[in-house]
């Protein structure tokens, strides 16, 4: 029987694969095109900044196993910066709720106007970077 659940899981995974890459890929193009047109913009050699780009939104399972939450934008990752009046810190980055895949699941850092994910669609959250 826990053979099945460990099949079934796989499958899931192998499922998903095909939107990681495709979002990853996405992302390096973006990056790659941003660096192109910096060059000689006066910023240090390989310093790409990250604010507006895509990013997937993961829950973490024991710290090595994620799930693809949602999708959006990364807004910020200044430590001062601060969502929803709470400074963000050296562990998170403030992130743009573009699209959700997992509506109840509790958010990192829930405030008096969001709890879950799905509430916070269209705006920003605090999110851990790792």
């Amino acid at each position: 029987m826990e053979i099945h659940k460990a099949v079934r899981e796989l499958e899931s995974k192998l499922q998903t694969q095909p939107i990681r890459m495709e979002a990853l890929e996405e992302n390096v193009e973006a990056l790659l095109k941003l660096s192109q047109s910096q060059q000689g913009s006066g910023m240090e050699e390989g310093i790409v900044p990250v604010e507006n780009a895509k990013c997937q939104l993961l829950r973490w399972y024991m710290f090595e196993e994620e799930e693809i939450v949602g999708e959006g934008k990364i807004a910020s990752i200044d430590l001062s910066a601060k969502v929803h009046h709470m400074p963000l810190g050296r562990d998170c980055w403030k992130v743009w709720v573009e699209e959700v895949y997992m509506s109840q699941l509790p958010l990192y850092r829930p405030t008096d106007e969001f709890r879950v994910l799905s509430e916070a669609m269209g705006s920003t959250v605090t999110l851990p970077k790792r």
